[in-house]
């Protein structure tokens, strides 16, 4: 596949200085930009804005590299679905919307700057087509969330991980996520540690817990008595994303 040689080269140009990290739990890249201080600025002031202006393009640049590399599905990078010019610039422009989180001044008049990038706004360009689920809306409310426990099966987070059962048969997909949900939680939530899974607000206080049988690529497969569980109960919170995976 290709990848995006134009785009990365002009973030390239510049020597990279940040640090990077996927949190798939909480759903965000975490990047710490640095930049030095311009020792050729009139003031401190100019000095710092130049050091703000260079620790955020810095972090940008890291950005753009972690989100280009990530999973939709094992093998598929997100890069792969920007392959056309006009979509290099929508991924440019997906990875400038990170936020902010905090700015570190130094006596030099350096700067560090922590920002993040939601993966729910990379997972939903990953989405084709409009919402289109099969929810189950009857019944009591009798769990907040679905929590999968896919510990021992070899799976790996991605943008875009679907639920089957054991004869293919869709139970989860992205197309199932509200258009309100695509852009704020993204598909899944994927954890180290079960206890951490149960205590996350993502899958609420009382989640569905169910055990994977195995895993084909992207896909969770469930046991028929598990798959059947599921359509069973009122799962109206599959649309608002509030799934979870544990993978260790």
């Amino acid at each position: 596949m290709r990848a995006l040689p134009a785009l990365l080269a002009l973030y390239c140009l510049a020597p990279l200085s940040a640090r990077a990290e996927v949190d798939w739990a909480e759903g965000v890249i975490r990047v710490t930009g640095s930049g030095p201080p311009d020792f050729r600025a009139q003031n401190p002031a100019q000095a710092r804005l130049a050091a703000e202006k260079s620790a955020q393009e810095a972090a940008l640049r890291a950005v753009l590299a972690h989100a280009s590399s990530l999973p939709v599905q094992p093998g598929q990078p997100l890069e792969a679905l920007f392959s056309a010019a006009p979509d290099r610039e929508r991924l440019q422009q997906l990875a400038r919307g990170f936020r902010v989180r905090e700015k570190r001044y130094f006596s030099d008049n350096g700067l560090q700057v922590d920002v993040e990038l939601p993966l729910a706004a990379l997972a939903a360009a990953a989405i084709q087509g409009p919402p289109s689920a099969v929810i189950n809306g009857k019944g009591e409310w009798e769990f907040t969330g679905l929590l999968v426990d896919a510990r021992g099966l070899g799976a790996q987070p991605v943008l875009a991980p679907r639920l089957v059962d054991e004869s293919g048969q869709v139970l989860y997909a992205p197309e199932w996520l509200s258009m309100d949900a695509r852009g704020k939680v993204g598909v899944a939530a994927f954890f180290n540690g079960m206890e951490r899974a149960l205590k996350h607000p993502r899958v609420g206080d009382r989640p569905l817990v169910l055990k994977a049988s195995a895993v084909k690529g992207a896909e969770l497969v469930l046991s028929a008595a598990s798959a059947a569980k599921l359509r069973k109960t009122r799962n109206g919170w599959l649309a608002d994303g509030r799934v979870g995976v544990v993978v260790q």
